[in-house]
């Protein structure tokens, strides 16, 4: 590590070249060839400040109080507003006089001996302030200040937890903070200037990236010497940048260790040489273009170091590509004993050898480091397949299986596939471990999804609700039946056609339309009679064929009736027996034999007509005729009974 200093310390050298004494620096040269152009930021002596933007002292005569001293503990820091103020340096300070305060810059030689800023928050008309090289560890008085413009700030104590909040100056056009520790936390704190339009950031290497301020609407220059910046694409995205000064980047140094498998390493145990491949390099200089600058091919200790276990290679056992590096005289036990890589080189990118952005009128990345560590670890053998199964409640594939492959020890993680009409319902074996030498297996098991309800309305044919409705429910893709109700007093139309069905992800309904029954029926099967359909209905017993019609005490029947009308049918294959009661004394009886034989196909029907109890009232008769053909019944007329 001491031999890598070697390589930063000529670097940061360079930095006498961009800097000047007391005043910030807008850009710099982009190398010791350039000649250095240098533009001071105004200051209260070299651009006096211009005090008319603030507001002045009263115009009612002064008369000193003893409420109006203002105290500012810090001797150095009380005398120096003093003498800017052109008074003496026993002389006492009051709100007027730091009211009066427009700018205020003090010399490193001065600063250095400031310790408290306590009595600079009356300053409230302070517009400039350059205080560098201070000792100060508290910087809160500076928030409480909301006319800054101008701000240049560093010291030992300044950090992005201790740099102050000064969101209260909304009209902060440059800041400038060197020399510091800060890192990328400061950087949320610049996020809120939107008039910001100069930062000064240099020399401060835990500074890795500018990604948190391309929202700045008018920010156009930016000094980050000597960060450790990596990535540089991301200027593409700042709306108003034409100004980037990142000379010197120390990409890497403060990077933690990386693992690097020995198996990358290409050892040749004939010649014993090994090389190391720069394609294993993270976190390479990349130019806003997407280009990576090639690491240097110089083997000198100036601008290349490489160490094995912390031991620093000479420079003859080295030779240097832009692909890797040749070590040679490696034993296989110094290889096989490899534990640790250090390399830390120059970056080849001098002027002209990038691109620069075409509406930029200052860029330099050029002059950059590199530093990087690595553990150097064994390549664990391949493990045993992790195979993960998805399958339904009965065992049975829903998806195609995954198998995760990986390295012994290495970890893996088994998550449930999202199915479509399936929904997880358990899980066996383990879905987060580490791939061993015996296979591993994981079973999500899934069930069929809830579907949507389906809704049984039993309704009129105007829609009024006869019974309540029912739900039905059950998972997607599984049948539902839906049943008719024999509701009093109604008859069923017709029967729905989504009577059955499955369940879906949408919602259904299945409807079950009633008539009113103006008068009793009887139910009657294969009924094709002529009388009036007030005297009779369907059947719905399958066993019975038969023919039924009403016939009341003679006074009661309908002149239809009287005059017999035909009711016409089939002769069925099988005529069993059937007696309908009537609801006035007469009962009619039909009773059907078969009489079917195999070489003549007849049939017949006996007609009989009874009263309630039975007793035959007149003759019976019975009718033949050939399967399939239509027959007459004539009702007789019989004394009424009384």
């Amino acid at each position: 590590m001491n031999n890598a200093k070697k390589i930063f310390l000529p670097s940061m050298l360079c930095l006498s070249i961009y800097t000047l004494v007391n005043l910030p620096i807008e850009a710099t040269a982009i190398n010791q060839d350039d000649p250095t152009t240098i533009e001071p930021i105004p200051s209260s002596e070299s651009a006096p400040y211009n005090s008319s933007l603030h507001s002045s002292s009263p115009d009612l005569p002064f008369t000193r109080v003893a409420s109006e001293i203002v105290s500012v503990p810090d001797k150095v820091l009380r005398e120096t507003i003093l003498k800017k103020l052109g008074k003496s340096t026993d002389d006492v300070l009051t709100k007027q006089d730091m009211e009066s305060l427009t700018s205020l810059t003090i010399t490193n030689d001065t600063s250095i001996q400031i310790n408290n800023l306590v009595g600079l928050e009356y300053a409230t008309n302070l517009g400039a302030i350059s205080l560098d090289n201070n000792n100060v560890a508290d910087f809160t008085p500076l928030e409480q200040l909301t006319s800054l413009v101008f701000v240049s700030l560093s010291g030992n104590f300044l950090t992005s937890s201790t740099f102050p909040d000064l969101s209260k100056s909304t009209g902060i056009t440059h800041i400038s903070v060197t020399s510091s520790q800060l890192d990328n936390a400061v950087l949320s704190k610049f996020t809120t200037f939107m008039s910001l339009e100069r930062l000064y950031l240099d020399k401060n290497m835990f500074i890795t990236t500018l990604e948190p301020l391309k929202n700045l609407p008018k920010l156009r220059s930016i000094s980050v010497q000597f960060c450790g910046i990596t990535d540089f694409t991301v200027i593409n995205d700042f709306p108003a940048l034409n100004d980037l000064a990142a000379f010197g980047q120390n990409t890497g140094l403060t990077s933690l260790p990386v693992t690097m498998s020995r198996s990358i390493l290409d050892y040749d145990a004939t010649q014993q040489t090994m090389f190391i491949p720069f394609a294993g390099m993270p976190n390479r200089l990349t130019n806003f273009d997407g280009y990576v600058p090639p690491f240097t091919t110089s083997t000198s200790a100036s601008n290349t170091v490489l160490e094995f276990n912390d031991a620093q290679l000479p420079a003859d056992r080295l030779q240097i590509t832009d692909l890797g590096i040749t070590v040679s005289a490696v034993t296989e036990e110094e290889f096989h004993s490899l534990a640790s890589i250090t390399y830390n080189a120059r970056i080849n990118n001098p002027v002209g050898s990038y691109e620069t952005p075409p509406h930029f009128s200052f860029y330099a990345i050029s002059a950059g480091t590199y530093f990087q560590q690595f553990n150097v670890i064994d390549e664990p053998e391949d493990g045993a397949p992790v195979t993960i199964k998805y399958q339904d409640e009965a065992g049975q594939p829903i998806s195609e299986s995954t198998v995760l492959e990986g390295k012994i020890d290495a970890s893996f993680t088994a998550v449930p596939k999202d199915i479509n009409t399936w929904v997880l319902k358990s899980t066996t074996g383990n879905t987060e471990g580490s791939f061993t030498q015996n296979p591993q297996e994981v079973i999500f098991t899934y069930e069929r999804a809830l579907g949507e309800p389906v809704m049984i309305y039993y309704t009129d044919i105007n829609g009024n609700t006869l019974v309540e409705p029912e739900k039905l429910q059950g998972k997607l893709d599984t049948p539902y039946t839906s049943v008719n109700k024999q509701i009093t007093g109604w008859q069923l139309i017709a029967l729905p056609k989504n009577a059955s069905g499955s369940f879906t992800n949408q919602a259904q309904a299945v409807h079950y339309l009633y008539k009113k029954i103006e008068k009793p029926l009887i139910p009657l099967t294969n009924s094709h009679s002529t009388f009036p359909r007030e005297y009779f209905g369907y059947g719905t017993d399958p066993i019975i064929s038969s023919i039924t019609h009403i016939v009341k005490n003679q006074v009661d029947v309908s002149e239809a009736l009287k005059e017999a009308l035909v009711l016409p049918t089939l002769f069925p294959n099988t005529l069993p027996a059937t007696e309908k009661m009537i609801d006035s004394k007469e009962t009619v009886k039909q009773q059907s034999k078969e009489k079917q034989t195999h070489h003549d196909g007849k049939g017949s029907v006996t007609i009989k007509f009874v009263d309630e109890q039975g007793n035959e009232l007149a003759a019976p008769s019975t009718i033949t005729g050939k399967i399939g053909e239509s027959y007459r019944i004539t009702a007789k007329k019989v004394k009424k009974i009384n």
